[in-house]
């Protein structure tokens, strides 16, 4: 056999061109594996905000609405998973004058979500949601402070399940 450099120029030789293919293999299931890695991770952060802004909005908006709506001790009734309460509604905006109507918090075990049903201006009911992906809401009424615990969970289909509980309490003034 006769060894030409010129021929040896042309291309790599089969130990070469299966060591290039070996490297570049590794090269790229190590890209992979840690693009798969950040990308879970990415999915976990994106649950846990998730659950914890639907906890933040079930917390304000409870303060807000028991705050700003109750009207006195004898005016609000809690059981276990309903609050109701009498609050005001503008009846006239030209005259200020405000109308008390039932109202209700209520935890819906069906569609997984914590509902506020008011009347408004027109009286007609409307409902606003308070928190979604809620697996369970308790409400209690102790003394001046109504208690709540709330397990929260995901509700995205396409997020991993974060589930969190959180207890708390609200001050009538």
């Amino acid at each position: 056999m006769i060894r030409n450099p010129e021929a040896r120029s042309r291309g790599l030789t089969m130990t070469e061109m299966l060591v290039v293919m070996a490297l570049s293999f590794i090269v790229v299931s190590v890209v992979l594996i840690v693009g798969n890695v950040a990308a879970r991770e990415i999915r976990k952060i994106n649950a846990n905000m998730e659950v914890n802004e639907e906890i933040s909005r079930f917390q304000l908006s409870l303060k807000q609405i028991v705050t700003r709506s109750w009207t006195g001790l004898g005016d609000i009734e809690v059981e276990n998973t309903t609050i109701g309460m009498l609050t005001s509604v503008p009846y006239a905006r030209k005259n200020e004058i405000y109308e008390q109507t039932p109202a209700t918090v209520t935890f819906d075990q069906v569609r997984n979500e914590v509902v506020y049903s008011f009347h408004d201006q027109n009286n007609v009911v409307s409902t606003d949601v308070i928190a979604k992906g809620v697996l369970d809401c308790r409400f209690k009424y102790e003394s001046v402070f109504l208690t709540y615990d709330a397990t929260f969970s995901t509700y995205s289909e396409d997020m991993p399940v974060v589930i969190k509980n959180v207890k708390g309490a609200v001050r009538f003034y």
